[in-house]
């Protein structure tokens, strides 16, 4: 027994590893996921935190519900993807939500990378708990409207639903905790860097601070300035003189 569950973890592992041959691609391909995520979670915490408190209680009774529903139905498949039956399942496709395809890259992270395990493995659960809740959330919608259609009472399933929607807004907030500790430990990954310098903006949003000055700071003691030199550098030697211009403005944001 013990034998078969060795050759069975050999294979995962070797399975997983046609997925990934890069560390810092694949903490990218989760950055860009993780904005995007995030992007939406704001607009859901948005439209929860317009019918909060005291006007759940009456909200069922207002001729604005219907709208809402749809928003938060719209927002919530943002996240997951549209459900259909039948149909190969896989998280990268275009169509299968952010969250989804967010999922993935933290699970492939957590079982590849090493470093940070605590951190990686949090972040992974906290995804997993914000997906399976963004799929509560989405068949909750598809109920309450089907009840509103029948003209029934809802029996609760608002309160039901608000209370998943809080659930992905706290664990997507933990995860963002999270990435930080992750992303110091890509300070001589040059495409790592180049990516959160093309992403500061949303990153900045997202943390609502300097994060990329910050950032850089805890990595190198001469901050932004150091990091464009270590940048143009690097990118020297690989012969990728046609990005050193685009480093230089955007390090210029930064006053490095």
């Amino acid at each position: 027994m013990l034998g078969n569950t060795a050759t069975v973890e050999k294979h995962t592992s070797t399975n997983l590893n046609i997925y990934c041959q890069s560390h810092g691609l694949l903490f990218q391909f989760l950055l860009r996921e993780f904005l995007t995520v995030f992007k939406v979670v704001q607009h859901i915490e948005h439209l929860v935190g317009e019918i909060e408190g005291d006007a759940l209680l009456n909200f069922e009774q207002t001729q604005e519900l219907p709208l809402v529903l749809t928003n938060l139905y719209q927002a919530i498949t943002h996240l997951t993807g549209k459900a259909v039956i039948n149909e190969p399942h896989f998280p990268w496709s275009t169509d299968r939500g952010c969250l989804n395809k967010l999922h993935h890259y933290c699970y492939l992270f957590a079982h590849l990378c090493p470093g940070h395990k605590k951190e990686t493995a949090e972040m992974n659960a906290c995804v997993r708990k914000a997906f399976h809740s963004a799929q509560e959330s989405r068949e909750t919608t598809i109920c309450i409207h089907q009840e509103l259609v029948a003209k029934r009472p809802l029996h609760g399933d608002l309160t039901i639903l608000f209370s998943l929607l809080d659930k992905i807004i706290d664990n997507i907030s933990k995860a963002s905790r999270l990435i930080i500790p992750i992303t110091l430990d890509y300070r001589h990954d040059e495409n790592v860097l180049y990516f959160i310098l093309n992403h500061r903006e949303s990153l900045d949003s997202l943390y609502q601070s300097s994060f990329l000055s910050n950032i850089f700071e805890q990595m190198y003691p001469g901050g932004a300035l150091e990091v464009k030199e270590f940048l143009i550098r690097q990118y020297s030697k690989r012969g990728f003189h046609h990005l050193l211009t685009n480093i230089n403005q955007k390090m210029a944001v930064l006053g490095g």
